[in-house]
């Protein structure tokens, strides 16, 4: 195995793991938007039975 296709490979490896990276930062953002939203809609909920 030649140092190019070791280069290669380390690249593939490189390449692998950013889009892991990747993946997990785009879930966290979902997890973070989701968790915004319940919390915005948890004040909504009890400003209305505050009224009520």
């Amino acid at each position: 195995m030649g140092v190019s296709d070791y280069l290669l490979n380390f690249a593939d490896v490189i390449q692998s793991i950013s889009n892991m990276v990747t993946e997990v930062n785009s879930k966290n953002q979902l997890v973070e938007r989701n968790f915004k939203r319940n919390e915005m809609l948890a004040e909504y909920f009890f400003g209305i039975s505050k009224m009520v």
